[in-house]
């Protein structure tokens, strides 16, 4: 049987453990934390899945910990909207451990950072589904990228979309003007997410080269 004493105690540990992640987010801004784009994407199973979990708040007090013992670092940060194709070879030449360019989050991992009211947990989590930045208009999702952007003082969004997921292409370009629109470089791939072979790998790489060089001329 549900057990709301426990269901209580986990909606208190997934605040905590936000906090932890709202922490290493600021703190990594200026240091060098060394990442991949697995790294990225698969820290879903810790801010989705396994939410609210002891070990998962263990987890985010140890990043939280961790990147503060990294060396100051001043690379370009960028935010990564939508999926990461982890499995390309050739784009993670680029993106992972580099000390130039870093992915600082992947806004699938930050849909929803409110505190949840753990005296009431049931209101609490139908608030936190139905105010999710991928429930209702899309506007609700392009402000909450503007907001990452500013609070981490992003100098860049590389866009993702995958094949199939209709809504993310259909709204790129609107994210891409908005954010052009306030100085933020953003750069919009096409491209899928889970099949490897139905991919452009070289077209993919080429606009990546092109925007990150254009990033290296920009203060």
């Amino acid at each position: 049987k549900l057990d709301m004493n426990e269901l209580k105690a986990a909606i208190q540990r997934e605040n905590e453990s936000k906090e932890y992640y709202k922490a290493f987010l600021k703190e990594q801004k200026h240091r060098y934390y060394p990442n991949t784009m697995t790294l990225d994407l698969y820290m879903l199973f810790a801010s989705h899945l396994n939410i609210g979990t002891r070990e998962t708040l263990d987890f985010f007090k140890c990043l939280a910990e961790d990147v503060k013992t990294y060396p100051e670092f001043d690379g370009k940060g960028i935010l990564w909207v939508h999926l990461m194709p982890y499995y390309q070879e050739t784009l993670q030449q680029y993106m992972n451990y580099q000390e130039k360019y870093y992915i600082q989050a992947c806004d699938l991992n930050l849909d929803y950072m409110e505190p949840l009211d753990a005296a009431h947990p049931l209101e609490a989590l139908a608030k936190k589904m139905i105010l999710n930045i991928y429930n209702g208009p899309y506007e609700r999702k392009v402000e909450m990228i503007r907001h990452l952007v500013k609070e981490f003082q992003s100098d860049a969004v590389i866009h993702f979309c995958h094949w199939g997921c209709k809504q993310t292409s259909g709204a790129a370009q609107l994210v891409k003007r908005r954010l052009e629109a306030a100085g933020v470089p953003t750069l919009v791939l096409d491209g899928d997410g889970c099949d490897s072979g139905n991919v452009n790998d070289g077209q993919m790489v080429t606009r990546l080269q092109a925007f990150l060089e254009l990033l290296e001329g920009c203060r």
